[in-house]
């Protein structure tokens, strides 16, 4: 009792954590526009030691700790997130602009204003095909195996729309894996997200996971986004993942290649427009958020998941493949964005695009 009490402290704490470093990442305006030709050297700040302690309290108190952080202006450092968030948005353009500056290139006149500036980082889509997105363990891949492949086949799935993100580089919450017990705790702290947990086991003496979330992460209309997310962890063979069926977050030697466009229809009109993409690299845990609010924040069915993963080699793939279609998923042949809940694999990669399959 004493063991399973001790793992929900610290899971609540750590979900909480998560909340706050989004709502730390949206004060401090950590916007960025993603190009593969640079390292993502903006990074998530540190949590706060305020956010350690919060991991000693209770269940009840910690609860009521990250309300307090979410809702109010109370004793927390939340005033401080509020108004700075208030303040970004407001616009204080002095600070925004001399950072976009910074962002531009060499050749660009010194004359252009810093609403220009802005418009050509958001606007001029960086080339993003690499020898390696194209051509992997696989072969030389199908047009319809990439994101940008898609993009030049005419689709609109490809993004360099300003996003914020977790750099799971560096990413404290790899040190405490995850579970189910997590998803039913994210609504506590105002996140509304639907999941979809892809399961496949034995593969180099471990059973593996790879689950997907999207929906909203805060609802406040300040600071709330909305966002996805995809996860990859894994577990000796066999081992017992207790109540939860908890994993452990996947080791560097681990990552795989991913890419990963959110599609959002705001408008219900049947048209999924992209929102930004993270290009071809090595990740555990690739995010994105942007600024918004769904219109009915349990509903998130607008919103799409386009991802495509390089596994180890064909036999992994192959696992992910046959798990994929347990949970819902249809295998196609060619594969069009445009269909819900589909997939393609083609030797060690697979692409999919996820909506309301749900496990």
């Amino acid at each position: 009792m004493k063991k399973n009490i001790t793992l929900i402290v610290t899971t609540v704490a750590v979900i909480a954590a998560c909340a706050l470093m989004i709502s730390v990442m949206r004060s401090r305006g950590s916007i960025i526009t993603e190009n593969p030709t640079e390292t993502q050297e903006e990074i998530i700040s540190e949590t706060s030691a305020e956010e350690s302690e919060t991991q000693a309290q209770t269940v009840t108190e910690t609860i009521k700790a990250v309300e307090t952080t979410v809702r109010t202006t109370a004793t927390t450092k939340a005033p401080s997130v509020f108004e700075r968030a208030k303040k970004a948005i407001a616009g204080d353009e002095e600070e925004t602009a001399a950072k976009t500056e910074t962002t531009t290139k060499a050749a660009e006149t010194q004359t252009q204003t810093s609403t220009q500036a802005k418009t050509e980082t958001t606007t001029k889509a960086p080339e993003t095909t690499t020898k390696r997105d194209v051509q992997t363990s696989s072969g030389v891949l199908a047009p319809d195996m990439t994101i940008n492949g898609l993009r030049k086949e005419g689709y609109a799935v490809f993004s360099t729309g300003q996003y914020i993100y977790n750099d799971d580089k560096n990413a404290k919450q790899a040190k405490f894996g995850y579970n189910r017990f997590y998803d039913k705790a994210a609504s506590l702290i105002d996140f509304y997200i639907d999941t979809c947990r892809v399961t496949f086991k034995n593969y180099d003496g471990r059973d593996w996971m790879i689950q997907m979330w999207k929906g909203t992460y805060i609802t406040d209309p300040e600071i709330g986004t909305v966002g996805c997310e995809i996860g990859l962890y894994n577990r000796k063979a066999g081992t017992y993942g207790g109540l939860y069926d908890h994993y452990d977050c996947a080791q560097e030697p681990d990552w795989l290649y991913m890419e990963m466009s959110m599609l959002w229809d705001d408008d219900d009109d049947g048209v999924y427009t992209p929102q930004f993409t993270r290009t071809y690299d090595k990740y555990w845990w690739p995010t994105g958020f942007v600024d918004g609010q769904l219109k009915n924040k349990k509903d998130t069915s607008c919103l799409r998941v386009l991802g495509r993963i390089t596994f180890k080699d064909s036999e992994m793939a192959e696992l992910f493949d046959a798990a994929l279609s347990r949970v819902g998923f249809k295998k196609v042949t060619s594969f069009n964005p445009e269909f819900k809940d589909t997939y393609k694999r083609q030797i060690c990669d697979v692409i999919f695009c996820w909506q309301d399959a749900r496990a």
